[in-house]
């Protein structure tokens, strides 16, 4: 199997920012932007701005219209969302069915496989803004992705073609790779701020130029001593 995929019409379900962003940049690796399905006014016009010639039509005409479909919703939305379209039919054999949840594998999208459908979940190492910056931030990204192992070069050649480095996690991986992800894009944040507010309250001048340094290189030193092992002795009275 070619790790490339073929070209092929493209849209996006949900209002999740990478939606529409997955889009422009398989659209611009050569794929056509074909449709997407948003609700929400913000989600309208993000798309006005970034896909204005890309029409917007109901998840239904997503999924008959498409080959590849990127769910941009959370995981359980997701999940609720492909059983019902698949109970009614509309994926069919060899079409693709993506989902960027970090929390879930492939499994999510078990109803669109029953049917015939590749499932896949790719999730970009991204903080996404919403933006065509996010389009230039791909380009240095790391991406997990999960599938079954007769598709996982299609997975990869999708994330290669977002400017992504493909890294293979596998469905019984997914929740300590969920685990880490929440801890990560969480604590750091908090303690971050927590400093912040402890300078600014002594009115520190400043205080981001300070924190940014100490928080890099937190995590550099982090990365560098790999996993942490505590001593009990460190906790002895």
């Amino acid at each position: 199997m070619s790790n490339k995929p073929g070209r092929m019409k493209v849209g996006s379900i949900g209002d999740g920012l990478e939606g529409i962003i997955l889009v422009k940049a398989l659209a611009g690796a050569g794929h056509t932007a074909e449709a997407i399905s948003v609700e929400a006014d913000e989600s309208i016009e993000r798309a006005d701005s970034l896909l204005p010639k890309v029409e917007m039509v109901s998840m239904q005409e997503v999924v008959e219209r498409c080959d590849l479909i990127i769910m941009a919703m959370d995981s359980a939305s997701t999940e609720e969302a492909v059983t019902g379209l698949a109970q009614l039919g509309y994926f069919a054999p060899g079409k693709i069915v993506l989902h960027c949840a970090p929390d879930r594998g492939y499994s999510v999208l078990a109803s669109a496989a029953r049917a015939g459908a590749i499932p896949i979940a790719l999730h970009p190492i991204v903080d996404f803004t919403g933006t065509s910056v996010d389009l230039l931030t791909l380009q240095d990204s790391v991406c997990a992705i999960t599938a079954p192992d007769s598709v996982l070069p299609i997975a990869q050649g999708l994330a290669m073609e977002i400017g992504s480095d493909p890294i293979v996690i596998a469905e019984y991986q997914r929740p300590a790779f969920a685990e880490a992800y929440s801890s990560l894009n969480n604590f750091p944040k908090m303690i971050v701020s927590q400093a912040i507010s402890e300078l600014e309250a002594e009115e520190v001048p400043r205080v981001v130029d300070l924190v940014a340094p100490m928080a890099r290189a937190a995590v550099e030193r982090a990365l560098r001593e790999g996993g942490f092992s505590p001593n009990p002795e460190d906790f002895e009275s």
